[in-house]
């Protein structure tokens, strides 16, 4: 069995130095195990190209006996850079599985500091 959610974000618009972001690629949403609070292992991603603020995915299956679910995302720009990874929201399935229920959980963005 499997269960839906929909996450949705609004796109990072700025560098962490205030600078205006121009070259969004895409934004991956990943989703796994949960340690406590924290995400654990990686189960599967999902990869949205975009430069339109609102982006979402939609259909995102999830084992129903993965609960709760860990979920967060990274933005990528036209030129590889990475962001680091946003927070982490926790997503527990429905009991009764049926339309996608939404995350609830603003994922938020912020440049990965230089290696």
């Amino acid at each position: 069995y499997a269960a839906k959610v929909r996450v949705s974000w609004t796109n990072p618009t700025a560098n962490t130095d205030g600078s205006t972001l121009t070259d969004l690629a895409s934004v991956t949403v990943q989703w796994g195990s949960c340690v406590g609070t924290a995400f654990g292992t990686l189960q599967s991603a999902a990869t949205v190209p975009t430069t339109v603020a609102g982006a979402a995915v939609t259909t995102w299956a999830f084992p129903v006996d993965l609960s709760p679910v860990c979920i967060r995302a990274f933005a990528t720009t036209t030129t590889g850079e990475i962001s680091a990874p946003s927070n982490v929201a926790l997503w527990s399935p429905p009991t009764t599985l049926g339309k996608p229920t939404p995350l609830g959980v603003v994922l938020h963005f912020t440049k990965r500091p230089p290696a």
